[in-house]
């Protein structure tokens, strides 16, 4: 009976250590980050903008769908496009957006074929871009996850894992806020006032005010690049700027 005993506590013992390593193994390959898509909260004082769309996975990826909604009007905040360029799944061919026209709705769709899955990380999927009249004015749209039906196919957000196994991620909602008295967003240096970050642009726009009696910035702010307590766009800025574009100096510092 003994015996009996003491080899049942070492079976036990056995499946007890098993399944403990089953487990230690499955942490140590899954870092246990929660799958995420997050919509990025931005403001614009332009007439069209573009939002971000980001993503966390901790697995590898099959394919994935992400089905949103706006709050506002689609035919005076029209959705244009939207952009995989610069995103994690750039390389996958079969990708795309679908707009769902009775539910003011979209899914964002793509599955890798014969390229390799979707590799753990995080970054960007890609970027909605937006256009809307310039009456509006002080307009906060939010961006969020929806489910539509239509005919036979439910349309949400979802991954699907390395086996076609479907999951939900989690999905942090964002909003695009239209006010047009804004002028210093994100980074400082957009000189000639065209949306994208310092460049050899706004540098060339930049010399012609300084030196050749050029038109004035729309924003002083965002000229500021040193700082200045007054505010002054000076040769000083041009300096900041050369450095920055030319000799891998400081990025310019982020709008107040």
């Amino acid at each position: 009976m003994r015996f009996r005993i003491k080899i049942l506590s070492i079976i036990i013992a056995l499946l007890l250590f098993a399944a403990y390593s089953a487990k230690s193994s499955a942490y140590a390959q899954d870092p246990n980050l929660p799958d995420t898509v997050y919509i990025d909260s931005t403001q614009s004082p332009l007439s069209e903008w573009a939002v971000a769309i980001n993503f966390v996975n901790d697995q590898p990826l099959a394919g994935f769908e992400i089905t949103f909604t706006y709050d506002y009007d689609p035919a005076l905040i029209f959705l244009d496009s939207f952009s995989f360029v610069g995103g994690r799944v750039e390389y996958i061919p079969t990708k795309g957006m679908t707009r769902h026209f009775l539910d003011s709705a979209y899914s964002i769709w793509g599955f890798p074929l014969s390229e390799p899955l979707i590799p753990p990380g995080s970054g960007l999927l890609g970027h909605l871009h937006f256009s809307y009249p310039d009456s509006l004015d002080s307009i906060l749209v939010t961006i969020d996850s929806v489910s539509v039906q239509t005919l036979e196919i439910q349309w949400s957000t979802s991954f699907s894992d390395s086996l076609a196994n479907q999951f939900t991620p989690q999905f942090e909602f964002g909003y695009l806020y239209i006010n047009r008295d804004l002028c210093c967003i994100g980074q400082r240096g957009d000189f000639n006032n065209d949306g994208a970050d310092a460049n050899i642009l706004d540098l060339t726009y930049l010399i012609d005010r300084i030196f050749r009696g050029g038109p004035d910035l729309n924003c002083a702010e965002e000229g500021n690049l040193d700082q200045d307590v007054e505010a002054n766009v000076n040769i000083l800025d041009l300096t900041y700027l050369v450095d920055f574009i030319f000799r891998g100096g400081p990025p310019p510092p982020d709008c107040p």
